[in-house]
């Protein structure tokens, strides 16, 4: 299992390991320690006693430190653990491609980076830590009862396999809650976030009843299925526990007997009574464990599926031209029978400027995002530079077209990362230059931090065109040699869109390409060529 990687190539696993054996031997010992101080009391001297007391308080000292550094070095095992994990499911979740992305959606991704790996850290990684030094405990445990007398072993180990029957009860029923709780989990935090983003929405049609009521439905059914999970657990843990502490009674009633017919010493009761705590706990953390691991394996194979995912393999574009054709690309979004595009052709080649114009819903964007591989289910060919579409990289595309959307995004962090996308190499020179070419210039010397101004969340205190801008600003940085415009102009006064519009159009040896529903004269002869989106097609305007 991927999971065990993380554990095994930590750089405290061998400290930890080594501390865990140790700790779990010094606390058997401590049996010992206690045994012969009973029988000191019946059968030594004073200073015999005064000796071995002083002895085992050295001891305890060194038993109590070894276990000390033992949590510790489990706690930062633990944490550099979960930091890995985290690390390597947001890398392997942010270089998916777009249409692998989309599948799975961001509020399942959101949930795995969030609820699912505290869940996996809380019902795996720990109880994993846990068997070391609970093996250890019970192996040296097994070795000092041979020691005493092999006898009450026997009758330790049967009372143990008993609790061990409990699990096998409850294992399977475990599992199956914990099953349904993983499924309700991700589709709360769906609708959770669902909700929010539609807040205005919601506001402006004064449905917070209705919203409110949903909510409600959907939290007791996550709420009763969390219960289920738990008493599911409970019913195992106390059921162990139940066993474990009968077993204990029995055995120092036993060892007791024996000590009456001189079969084993007086102190030997105590050591019996305290071995069958390192046989019987390690037995009933087991059953935890197991429940534990067995909750845990719908998250361990959901969270490993994602960290497995291998990005295919690229194709350098740094030497392709810009040249983009479609040749017979039919498309229907899934669960939708109506075909966007339908044996759809055309072909673009050079550094033109280009117009797509058509009425809304007539696949314009749809056109984009397939070359952008948001979607890889289409019929037909798309190539770009004479390469097939599907044997090429998110990554690799958008190192040669740049985006600039209708919807302009920026992060919650300074104006200077939204623009440089946190990459600290490149110069202020180069970030001043793509601040004047995208207007922005003016808005950054006036605030009193410049770049270094906080964004806040979803751009609120910025305005639509400041924010379009800003991912103005970032397309200039990157220089790409493909320029898509996808009806950019939405929600802009007419001021801004000239301008964005001008800034781009001004580029030399730049494909461009406009989406737009401006079908004007004026604004068609600022383009080389003009198609015209209709029945799934685009038409060659003049032909």
């Amino acid at each position: 299992m991927i999971m065990y990687k993380y554990i095994l190539k930590n750089s405290k696993f061998t400290l930890f390991i080594i501390m865990a054996i140790i700790s779990a031997i010094l606390g058997t010992g401590f049996s010992f320690i206690m045994s012969h101080l009973i029988d000191l009391a019946g059968e030594g001297t004073s200073s015999k006693l005064i000796m071995f007391v002083f002895f085992a308080i050295s001891y305890v000292v060194f038993t109590v430190l070894c276990e000390y550094i033992y949590t510790y070095t489990k706690y930062y095992l633990l944490m550099g653990v979960r930091i890995n994990v985290k690390n390597d499911l947001f890398e392997a979740v942010i270089g998916k491609d777009i249409a692998d992305f989309e599948r799975k959606g961001r509020a399942f991704y959101l949930s795995q980076m969030t609820t699912k790996t505290d869940m996996l850290s809380e019902q795996y990684i720990k109880n994993i830590l846990s068997l070391p030094y609970l093996v250890c405990s019970f192996t040296s445990a097994i070795i000092a009862c041979i020691i005493l007398n092999w006898v009450m072993l026997v009758i330790m180990l049967v009372l143990g396999l008993l609790t061990v029957h409990f699990t096998n009860i409850f294992g399977k029923r475990i599992e199956d809650k914990s099953e349904k709780l993983l499924g309700l989990t991700s589709g709360y935090t769906q609708r959770i976030k669902d909700y929010l983003d539609g807040f205005i929405i919601v506001k402006s049609f004064n449905a917070e009843r209705q919203f409110n009521k949903e909510f409600e439905n959907i939290n007791s059914s996550l709420e009763k299925a969390r219960i289920d999970s738990s008493k599911a657990m409970m019913h195992m843990s106390y059921s162990g526990e139940l066993v474990g502490l009968l077993s204990t009674v029995l055995v120092t009633g036993i060892a007791a007997f024996f000590a009456l017919n001189g079969l084993i010493s007086v102190g030997s009761i105590l050591a019996f009574s305290q071995l069958m705590g390192k046989i019987s706990s390690p037995i009933s953390s087991a059953v935890d464990i197991k429940a534990g691991l067995k909750a845990s394996v719908p998250i361990v194979r959901e969270l490993e599926e994602t960290l497995s995912s291998v990005v295919k393999t690229t194709n350098d574009l740094d030497e392709l031209d810009t040249d983009i054709s479609f040749k017979d690309v039919s498309f229907t979004y899934e669960k939708n029978d109506v075909a966007v595009l339908n044996s759809c052709s055309f072909e673009i080649k050079g550094n033109k400027k280009i117009l797509i114009t058509g009425d809304s819903g007539a696949g314009k964007t749809t056109i984009m995002k397939l070359l952008l591989k948001y979607y890889d289910y289409y019929l037909g060919s798309i190539k770009v530079g004479n390469r097939n579409l599907k044997e090429l990289t998110t990554k690799s595309i958008f190192h040669k077209i740049g985006y600039l959307s209708q919807d302009p995004f920026v992060f919650e962090d300074t104006i200077r990362n939204n623009i440089s996308m946190y990459d600290e190499s490149i110069p202020i020179d180069q970030i001043n230059v793509s601040l004047i070419r995208s207007g922005l210039r003016k808005l950054v010397d006036s605030l009193p931090n410049g770049l270094d101004t906080m964004v806040t969340e979803l751009g609120s205190n910025l305005s639509g065109g400041e924010k379009q801008r800003i991912c103005l600003a970032r397309l200039f940085l990157f220089d790409k040699d493909i320029i898509i415009l996808d009806e950019f102009e939405n929600g802009l006064d007419n001021e801004t869109k000239i301008f964005i519009e001008s800034s781009i159009l001004e580029l030399e040896d730049k494909m461009i390409i406009c989406i737009s529903h401006d079908q004007s004269e004026q604004h068609k002869q600022k383009y080389d060529i003009i198609y015209t989106m209709r029945d799934g097609k685009l038409f060659l305007e003049g032909v």
